[in-house]
């Protein structure tokens, strides 16, 4: 119609679906993938009245989208190459925090193992000291395999995403099959529901958020979809078909993958994606997780190598030529995963050098000189007229010479067979150690002579020695059990031999040596007698004389009151309560240099030392400390190798036992003293105590601090008092309170 009411009539109708179109684009203005519509006009048709042509109005002639294909291909690769660096920074940072983070880097582990081969030196012979280096030699190894498995962790993880994202593209290859199916129903794109094409626009944006996609669209807006450098190269999707790709995990190289085009079919190697969350996972793998492994790999070889070198070429404790320390397993997908430490018995460590080169001060060559053990020749039975070599009983038919409790000789005793004889000492034999573990209580280990002196043990009742003393057992004929001599050393002894039954540790020596390989010294560290745990539980009372520490016997310590169980701190302050004693006199007599010295206070005797001099030696009473001439109660104090203050003090302590009296430092200001003090009459301190260590950067010097109630430093009129400037501060300020606390604090080298 070309009346007014016909055209009005159908402007009114197109506008409606103007207006539904723009109401549809508000309402989906949030949904994914969503393309806004347009709704396109076109005049109706005219008609003719007479000679004259009449329009007839406006229509609707389709809804498109406003969809640029340029501006879509550049969004798709854009995404792909964002979406390619994610995995890389994610997982790379990750291996950062592992390699580097404070709670699992190398750095700990190997500082604690450096400082045990520092403590082993001190004093090679000490099973403590030899345990402590085996258990921090495995903390190496164990610190190494938790890299690694950490490392197997992000592998195993970054497989599962590739293989996660894999079966992702398969799925979109086959929803987009379906769609180009759907669109294959009409002839051209503009015939096309854009709902229809929105969706084929957003599974190719999900697609290519994980490979690069090389598309190609038909008339009727069905697509093409390549995974190649070229759209006839790896295809996916074409037509209402796909295929399915998958990932080939190399086992002799786990880190590579591999991308294959049908792989239940004709498989194919795939030649891409070039970017993509799957190649970001690819790149990472082979680039940043592939090198950080072959990394940790060549440094645990490289490190167990270097150390193996040096455990080689020493001696172990049974005198025989070392073995090596660190070993690999050959089942492990790695070297650091399989670094193992070779033994677990601390006779077995290379402490002691089978030889030691110095040159002499006349030797100006640059050549260094090496000496190699053959055990080949050295361990000979004949000698060179081959005449058999006849080594010395040394008890080795009933042990070895090992002091490892796994190296020991099993004693089985009862009540119908109480005592049970073990093996000979052969005559000319010297230092010689039993040890008797797992002891059960009641039991001893006893030595006696042929003729039945008891040396060293226990009493033993009558029966026992009717048992006993038998020439079936070594004794000789008539044989009768006496124990003058039991437990006694020195010239009240058996031929004046020194024996001793218990527990014992001796004064550690640590040589220092100078720029000729000679040594210049010794420093001194204390003794360390290490006790069991306290097992719980434990509430029965011990008698008087049942322990005795440097000669001295403790007295009785009662049961734990109300039935409680006895704390490692209760047999501390017992030992220490029984064992120190209050000095009535400091010494007789001090002489320095000829010079009576006398004390004012008996418990403490403070001597002004000099220490700006003009040759800058410290001195006492203008006397140089190197070489000065000391007696302290009538003993005289070596002190020809104190080539400085610590060395006076090292060498007055190492007379202590006999003197009575310990040296410390003490400096107040500018004033340096040499305080001589009585020594406690057994020398022996017992701790009990946990120890808590913080690694530098936990420690906030800017908040206050209380132990146990007590406050180390707190806030005073806004000001944290006292100041703590750094962890030095920190200790000194905790050991202002131990008295309160029983808390002391120290700062290790790390900063601890």
């Amino acid at each position: 119609m070309s009346d007014i009411l016909g055209v009005a009539s159908n402007a009114v109708a197109a506008y409606q679906r103007a207006l539904s179109t723009t109401s549809n684009n508000i309402a989906n203005v949030s949904t994914v993938g969503y393309s806004r519509e347009t709704a396109n006009f076109a005049a109706n048709p005219v008609t003719q009245t007479g000679n004259i042509f009449m329009g007839t109005g406006v229509a609707v002639e389709r809804i498109t989208r406003q969809y640029n294909a340029f501006v879509e291909a550049n969004l798709r690769n854009s995404n792909s190459d964002l979406t390619s660096q994610e995995p890389m920074v994610n997982y790379a940072n990750r291996v950062v925090d592992i390699m580097g983070g404070e709670s699992m880097s190398l750095n700990t582990a190997l500082d604690q193992f450096y400082s045990s081969v520092r403590n082993v030196s001190t004093d090679p012979a000490s099973t403590v000291l030899r345990s402590s280096f085996v258990r921090d030699a495995q903390g190496v190894a164990d610190r190494f395999g938790q890299l690694s498995a950490q490392l197997d962790s992000i592998q195993e993880e970054t497989s599962q995403a590739v293989q996660g994202q894999v079966e992702q593209v398969n799925s979109l290859s086959k929803q987009l099959a379906m769609v180009n199916s759907q669109l294959t129903k009409q002839r051209t794109a503009d015939a096309q529901p854009p709902g229809l094409l929105d969706q084929r626009d957003q599974l190719l944006r999900e697609m290519s958020d994980l490979a690069h996609v090389n598309t190609k669209f038909d008339l009727n807006g069905t697509v093409t979809v390549s995974l190649g450098p070229s759209i006839t190269q790896d295809v996916v999707v074409s037509g209402n078909k796909s295929v399915e790709i998958g990932a080939n995990f190399n086992s002799a190289s786990p880190e590579k993958v591999a991308l294959v085009l049908d792989p239940y079919g004709k498989a194919l190697a795939l030649s891409g994606p070039t970017s993509g969350s799957i190649s970001g996972l690819m790149t990472f793998r082979e680039q940043v997780l592939g090198s950080s492994r072959a990394a940790l790999d060549n440094l645990a070889k490289s490190f167990a190598g270097a150390v193996n070198e040096v455990h080689l070429g020493g001696i172990d404790g049974y005198g025989e030529p070392a073995g090596t320390l660190f070993t690999f397993d050959p089942a492990a997908s790695g070297a650091a995963g399989g670094m193992r430490v070779a033994f677990d018995d601390p006779m077995r460590v290379s402490a002691a050098a089978q030889f030691r080169v110095i040159e002499k001060d006349t030797n100006t060559s640059g050549t260094d000189a090496t000496l190699l053990y053959d055990p080949s020749i050295s361990g000979t039975s004949t000698t060179a007229d081959g005449k058999p070599i006849v080594r010395a009983d040394d008890i080795s038919k009933v042990f070895v010479n090992n002091a490892h409790p796994s190296a020991g000789h099993t004693v089985s005793v009862a009540s119908s067979v109480p005592i049970q004889p073990l093996a000979s000492v052969a005559r000319g034999m010297q230092d010689v150690s039993f040890f008797l573990d797992a002891a059960q209580s009641g039991q001893n280990l006893n030595i006696l002579t042929r003729d039945g002196r008891a040396l060293v043990g226990g009493s033993l009742s009558a029966d026992m020695q009717e048992v006993l003393m038998t020439p079936a057992n070594g004794f000789a004929e008539g044989a009768r059990y006496s124990e003058d001599y039991l437990n006694v050393s020195g010239t009240e002894g058996y031929r004046d031999i020194q024996v001793f039954y218990g527990a014992q540790a001796t004064v550690r020596q640590q040589p220092v040596y100078n720029s000729k390989d000679e040594i210049s010294r010794y420093d001194s560290f204390p003794a360390v007698l290490q006790g069991n745990r306290i097992q719980t539980g434990q509430t029965a009372a011990i008698p008087a004389d049942a322990f005795v520490l440097n000669g001295v016997a403790l007295g009785a310590l009662d049961a734990p009151s109300n039935g409680a169980s006895r704390q490692a701190s209760d047999l501390a302050n017992w030992i220490n309560a029984k064992t120190y004693v209050n000095a009535n006199a400091l010494v007789d007599t001090v002489t320095i240099n000829g010079q009576a010295v006398s004390a004012t206070d008996s418990t403490r005797l403070p001597i002004t030392v000099e220490m700006h001099t003009a040759d800058g030696t410290p001195s006492i009473g203008g006397e140089s400390i190197l070489n000065m001439a000391m007696e302290i109660g009538g003993q005289t104090i070596d002190t020809s190798a104190a080539n400085g203050l610590s060395g006076l003090v090292a060498a007055i302590n190492l007379k202590s036992a006999a003197t009575g009296v310990t040296a410390s430092i003490v400096t107040t200001g500018k004033q340096v003293q040499l305080v001589l003090s009585p020594s406690p009459n057994t020398g022996v301190t017992a701790s009990a105590y946990n120890e808590i260590r913080i690694p530098p950067n936990q420690i906030r010097l800017s908040m206050p601090l209380s132990i146990s109630g007590v406050d180390i430093a707190s806030y005073q009129d806004g000001v944290l008092t006292p100041a703590l400037g750094n962890a030095h501060h920190l200790a000194a300020a905790i050991n202002d309170h131990t008295s309160e606390t029983h808390v002391a604090a120290s700062v290790t080298p790390t900063g601890e």
